[in-house]
């Protein structure tokens, strides 16, 4: 597994092309290194590799280095104590002020909703979001006139609880609101509650919105 990497920091491109790995199932990264004219430089990664999840880090003497191991995940994702030895890898290796942990919990309302126009999202939109370092995002339902998304699907893995989807939908009243979260009791990417979904939608919209089957549609 880390023979497989290359003997620097990963780019964020590098380390979701991982995941195209016959071994690893996900890949998020944990943290980037702030230098001058460079804002990719990604020196934690997390890897699900069969049953178990592996942190990983990168410095300069030692190159890429196994920091913990983990099977047990269930309920939490990545325990605390193995949040604990990340933290304390980076405070050893590195100057606080050089490094930010980019992994986020976005399954707390705050999350994606902040992320998302105030207003129905376009497709450009959808896919930038999609670019995000910790953030995969699914797109559910869209109006049948304009193709605009008004539900969506956050998915993200957080250092203290493990992978977790968030769905939101758009009202013209309200804006977005948290239709349901869901948080994996694995490393197994965790599936969007489609019957509450569907309920909402059939709720607020009825007729006017078609399902969104992959991106290609959009």
């Amino acid at each position: 597994m880390i023979e497989s990497l290359p003997p620097r920091p990963l780019r964020r491109n590098e380390v979701t092309a991982l995941e195209s790995s016959d071994a690893v199932e996900l890949s998020k990264q944990l943290a980037e290194l702030q230098v001058e004219e460079e804002n990719e430089v990604v020196i934690g990664v997390y890897l699900a590799v069969g049953e178990t999840i592996h942190l990983l880090g990168y410095t300069p003497e030692s190159e890429w280095t196994l920091i913990t191991s983990l099977t047990n995940t269930a309920g939490t994702g990545i325990m605390e104590d193995a949040v604990d030895q990340f933290i304390e890898w980076l405070d050893a290796n590195y100057d606080q002020d050089d490094v930010t942990i980019t992994v986020e919990d976005y399954g707390a309302e705050t999350g994606l909703l902040n992320l998302l126009p105030n207003r129905p999202a376009g497709k450009e939109e959808i896919l930038q979001l999609d670019e995000h370092p910790t953030l995969d995002v699914i797109p559910l339902f869209a109006l049948q006139e304009t193709h605009e998304i008004v539900c969506v699907t956050g998915v993200t893995v957080s250092l203290e609880e493990g992978l977790t989807a968030v769905t939101v939908g758009y009202l013209p009243e309200t804006g977005w609101e948290v239709i349901h979260a869901e948080t994996a009791e694995s490393h197994e990417l965790p599936e969007p509650n489609m019957e509450k979904t569907t309920e909402w939608i059939d709720e607020h919209y009825e007729d006017k919105v078609l399902a969104i089957d992959n991106r290609n549609q959009l």
